[in-house]
């Protein structure tokens, strides 16, 4: 953090000294300097810290059993789709997608779910609404009887009723994503109180679950991929442990979040996905760097992973207010300690089109900036009772970086307009510096593509030195250690072992 803020200043004396060009600024001109420059500088710092915390820190992942040969019954999962839809090609499309995840990743204990909404309505019930709960029933229905064991099923549908929510004005599924993961989340420990009043499967299942794998409606789910990330958030040396107050997790960790890659059809789809998206990645080759991670051993979650149920129920459920937050990756990540699984990837969309795109970064921004009152030291839960914020340091900052990162495009247009009629200076050089600015994730990626093919060449000659063994053995186990299973002890003496 010191190399930090003295590269910081260095840059800020750097870049005043340059644009000048030599005059002679008054104080107020000076001052107008540094203030337009505090934006672009940070960028500057932040992106060159974190190129340095990768270049010297390597990936690290995480240690995880080997459950490719099957889960145990007592790290029992739930693969669940949050959705909303409204029409029977929606319905139809997420089942498909449900059947896939079940054929890649197949297991008598790993179960699948879809969660559904209606779309937002004037009235509580629309007349299509039984329609479409009894054409999704038919196709779970028809998927365990194809996929599932004699008497069980692994294919499940919640459906939730719509409420009223006076802020929007409409009948609505309850805090949308949010609400239905923590309304599972109840109906999972028992509560007979969620607005899940259609539901198809095996409700002896529900107090079985530990673990949850959510994705979203877009997001592929590889070959054992499943397998691996149950693996690793059960080995003990990973759960969670909460601190003395049980407000958040301090140690191991209660969510863990995969890479997520671009896949290749979505990126070929038009010029903005190719460009903005990195298909053919193979997450078995290396595992990627990740800053947070790497530096100070706790992630960021982007709404896509796995995570504990019992810890999710305890700190979560009751501790974030109604019609409050849209981001609430950021909140969950932070009170369940976010963990990165760097060689694991889930596979999603890339929007095809720049309107789709520009309206998914609008979504993000009205998120992040509706997270500021928790940088304060109270918020309140959501019976309305005002708590202390126990969030970690490095959430905190997770969440002013973001609205950093927000105000940038508005910082850089006003930038271009006052450096050619009112900032002093050299207008050519304040233009010089934006462009630079906007370009550093280029630059940045250019590094990496140095970077990318030098282990190329090193793959390269260690097939020709005859290490051809060695390396598809580190190749296939994602760079990665396991532990095995250690069928034959308790789950006590596991946890001893880790002690």
């Amino acid at each position: 953090m010191r190399q930090s803020l003295v590269l910081g200043v260095l840059l800020f004396i750097a870049a005043s000294a340059w644009i000048s060009g030599g005059r002679g600024f008054t104080a107020a001109g000076w001052a107008a300097v540094l203030l337009a420059l505090a934006l672009p500088v940070s960028e500057w710092v932040v992106t060159w810290l974190h190129f340095g915390i990768e270049r010297v820190c390597r990936p690290r992942p995480l240690l995880r059993y080997d459950f490719s040969d099957g889960v145990p019954p007592e790290a029992a999962t739930m693969v669940v789709i949050p959705a909303i839809w409204s029409t029977r090609e929606e319905v139809e499309e997420l089942a498909d997608r449900l059947e896939v995840h079940y054929l890649a990743n197949r297991d008598p204990h790993i179960h699948y779910a879809l969660l559904g909404d209606f779309t937002d309505a004037a009235e509580e019930r629309s007349p299509e609404d039984e329609a479409l709960v009894a054409f999704a029933k038919e196709r779970i229905e028809a998927l365990n009887r194809t996929y599932s064991a004699p008497g069980g099923t692994t294919f499940h549908l919640y459906q939730r009723r719509r409420q009223w929510n006076p802020g929007e004005g409409v009948f609505m599924g309850w805090e949308r994503k949010r609400g239905k993961l923590v309304e599972f989340v109840e109906l999972l420990r028992g509560n007979k109180e969620t607005s899940y009043d259609y539901r198809t499967g095996d409700a002896s299942v529900l107090p079985r679950i530990r673990y949850i794998i959510t994705l979203d409606a877009d997001t592929r789910l590889p070959m054992e991929s499943a397998h691996r990330m149950i693996g690793t958030l059960h080995l003990p040396y990973n759960r969670p442990r909460l601190n003395e107050a049980r407000t958040r997790v301090v140690e191991g960790y209660g969510v863990l979040r995969p890479r997520i890659g671009i896949s290749h059809e979505s990126a070929m789809r038009s010029r903005l996905a190719s460009l903005l998206s990195d298909p053919g990645l193979d997450p078995y080759a290396f595992a990627a760097s990740d800053p947070y991670q790497d530096a100070l051993e706790q992630g960021i979650f982007t709404g896509k992973g796995i995570f504990d149920v019992e810890m999710f129920a305890e700190l979560l459920c009751e501790r974030i207010p109604e019609n409050t937050v849209l981001s609430h990756d950021l909140l969950e990540g932070g009170f369940l300690r976010a963990g990165p699984l760097s060689d694991i990837e889930l596979i999603d969309d890339h929007p095809t089109k720049f309107i789709a795109y520009q309206k998914r970064m609008h979504r993000w921004v009205r998120g992040d900036w509706r997270l500021l009152c928790w940088l304060f030291t109270r918020v309140c839960d959501r019976r309305g009772t005002l708590r202390p914020v126990d969030l970690s340091a490095v959430t905190r900052w997770q969440i002013i970086d973001n609205l950093r990162r927000d105000l940038l495009p508005v910082a850089y247009f006003v930038l271009l307009v006052l450096s050619w009629t009112v900032l002093p200076g050299y207008p050519g050089r304040w233009v010089a510096v934006i462009l630079l600015s906007m370009l550093l994730p280029v630059i940045r990626q250019l590094f990496v593509f140095q970077r990318a093919e030098l282990y190329s060449r090193q793959v390269a000659q260690a097939r020709g030195s005859g290490g051809d063994e060695l390396l598809d053995a580190a190749v296939s186990n994602g760079g990665s250690r396991r532990c095995d299973r250690q069928d034959a002890l308790p789950v006590a003496d596991q946890q001893a072992a880790f002690a």
